[in-house]
């Protein structure tokens, strides 16, 4: 799955480890323990962060702080190792 980074979050002295993205492939996932997002590993995914836009974003918690220097707002990644979610 396709998506663009929207927001990094995580100073110096924050503990976030946050990647707020849009996604640009619209999928049902499921996160699997393998999930990456740019190469960098998951650990879950949190709640959407509130937009004035409608547009709709998701948020990821890394497992770890140092990945968020290799994300930057704008970058088109990929969600890889996630399980796809058919509809019924």
């Amino acid at each position: 799955m396709r998506v663009s980074v929207a927001y990094v979050a995580g100073g110096i002295r924050s503990d976030d480890k946050h990647v707020f993205v849009r996604p640009l492939d619209v999928v049902n996932f499921r996160l699997t323990p393998e999930t990456t997002l740019g190469g960098c590993e998951v650990k879950s995914l949190g709640f959407p962060p509130r937009t004035a836009s409608r547009e709709p974003m998701l948020t990821f918690i890394l497992r770890s702080k140092a990945d968020l220097q290799r994300l930057a707002v704008g970058q088109e990644v990929l969600v890889e190792n996630i399980e796809i979610i058919e509809p019924a």
